[in-house]
């Protein structure tokens, strides 16, 4: 694409970076005769309704991020679409920054506390600024985020994440199982698909944490650990990854990284005032007193315990919270992460490496016939070995199926949630909240070989928490006689399922809202 110009008015001069989204060049505008940055949005590449629908919707989107002026805000001058050798795509054109990426400062190691708050609170000025005009960024994180030769924090992409989603609604997230944002910065209620401008502090607080710590809140070898990570597990606290972080941060980082938003601060304005303080304390502070029983050369624990404190961001202490209808674990509880394989792939692959097997045994087989004397034990020497050329390759087969992709259903104190793998990589995966969900249980059990299987998982959603229809179609979440959703069950892409392996996760987590086999809700 270089040297391309697009819009009739911007050539691209070189290549800045690539990233999920698309390119970032550097272009000349030919009609003012400058340098500007130029993002070639080529996920939205192709042609088709589809694709010409979600690039209108991605332009619209773009003009009302394109309205905000702010000075952390990277300013959009200009949008469009062009013709390139990938099919119609759309672009931006920003204003051509200088500066460092905060990921690439990151990778040299923490920074300190001070700056951290000074950067911090120039992000939450941008974000003050774009919230209160109806705009949530969504994708908060390092790479997103540029340090200017000045030391000023400019905010990038706001809003692009969304804007780039094929599925996305102006009433929903996302109405499939794709996901918008990125995992290791993700609150829980946009892992849910339910994202709210609180959850751009959530984001901000990862983004805090990985600053004074050089490292995440969360460790995880994929996206799904770092989902159920920020879905079930506490945050340790900074000072306990790096011991000479102020408390005052644990207090401020552990507060942002709460899973309800209620308990988080409320808004960013409120957060900048909180981290300019935090800037401009004392940077020193008192150690904790000795112990009267302590030795005075006793050595300190290798490593502190993750701090348990929460406080409000304000000085009235905010309501409790309503007892849950469901069961609540016990601390340390981990999640019930039950896997099965996919049936279809296994039947793909038993067929594909049996043939391949018989073949091989075949030719074997007639290599081995010519070795031999007399009809008979050629015709025994071929069958034998085409026999166990066959049987290899449909054990072969029935391996590989099971390893190119599962199921993994996952249930814990938050929700229920379905990950479907294929080749190493997520096709599908949805979560739902206890709170959106009346009741759920197990349908169509019976046994089998001495063994009870459920054809599927029904849930009866709560008034107003039923997914849009293009969910429910997605997803195969067929409706029931009862009122009830079929949400996960046996079919041409769903395994079959022992009922004990369902059975007892969702009776502990779920608690009263699940209900034995084959009963239905009472009457209101």
């Amino acid at each position: 694409m270089r040297e391309q110009l697009l819009g009739g008015r911007y050539r691209l001069v070189g290549k800045l970076g690539e990233g999920g989204m698309g390119q970032v060049w550097e272009a000349r505008d030919e009609s003012l005769d400058r340098r500007v940055a130029v993002k070639v949005i080529s996920r939205l590449a192709g042609g088709g309704q589809h694709s010409t629908e979600a690039r209108a919707r991605f332009l619209r989107e773009a003009r009302l991020t394109a309205r905000l002026r702010h000075p952390s805000i990277a300013a959009v001058h200009d949008l469009g679409e062009a013709d390139t050798e990938d099919g119609r795509v759309p672009f931006l054109v920003m204003e051509l920054l200088q500066g460092e990426g905060l990921d690439a400062r990151l990778r040299r190691g923490a920074v300190s506390p001070r700056d951290a708050a000074r950067w911090g609170g120039h992000l939450c000025d941008a974000l003050a600024h774009a919230h209160d005009a109806g705009i949530t960024h969504r994708d908060l994180k390092p790479s997103n985020i540029l340090i200017t030769p000045s030391g000023t924090a400019q905010l990038l992409d706001f809003g692009i994440a969304r804007a780039t989603d094929p599925y996305a609604t102006s009433d929903r997230l996302t109405q499939t199982g794709f996901i918008v944002g990125t995992p290791p910065y993700m609150a829980p209620e946009q892992a849910r698909g339910f994202p709210e401008p609180r959850s751009d502090l959530y984001a901000l607080g990862c983004v805090l944490f990985e600053l004074i710590t050089g490292r995440l809140p969360f460790q995880a070898p994929d996206t799904l650990g770092y989902l159920s990570a920020h879905l079930t597990q506490d945050p340790p606290a900074p000072s306990s990854v790096r011991p000479d972080v102020p408390a005052a941060w644990d207090d401020l980082v552990l507060t942002l990284l709460s899973k309800d938003p209620d308990a988080r601060h409320p808004d960013a304005g409120a957060l900048a005032r909180e981290l300019r303080r935090i800037d401009h304390a004392p940077t020193h502070h008192a150690p904790d007193p000795p112990s009267p029983t302590a030795s005075p050369t006793a050595s300190p624990p290798s490593s502190p315990p993750a701090a348990t404190k929460r406080l409000p961001p304000s000085s009235e202490d905010p309501p409790p919270p309503a007892a849950p209808r469901h069961h609540t674990p016990v601390d340390g509880e981990p999640p019930a992460v039950v896997s099965f394989a996919r049936p279809e792939l296994v039947t793909r692959y038993v067929k594909r490496y049996s043939w391949f097997g018989r073949i091989l045994g075949l030719c074997g087989g007639v290599v081995g016939a010519l070795g031999t004397t007399g009809t008979a034990d050629r015709l025994m020497t071929g069958a034998i070995v085409l026999g166990v050329g066959s049987t290899a390759g449909m054990a072969a087969g029935m391996v590989r199926g099971r390893s190119a992709g599962s199921d993994v259903v996952t249930v814990d104190h938050t929700g229920f949630s379905v990950s479907c793998r294929c080749r190493r990589r997520v096709e599908r995966a949805f979560v739902l909240s206890w709170t959106a969900i009346e009741h759920i249980t197990l349908g169509g059990t019976r046994a089998a070989k001495g063994v009870d299987f459920c054809d599927e998982v029904r849930v009866w959603f709560r008034a107003g928490g039923e997914p849009a229809p293009e969910w429910l179609t997605e997803h195969r979440a067929e409706k029931r006689e009862d009122g009830s959703f079929k949400v996960y069950g046996t079919g041409d892409h769903y395994p079959r399922v022992p009922a004990s392996r369902l059975h007892e996760p969702l009776a502990a987590f779920a608690g009263p809202l699940f209900l034995a086999p084959g009963r239905v809700p009472d009457a209101a």
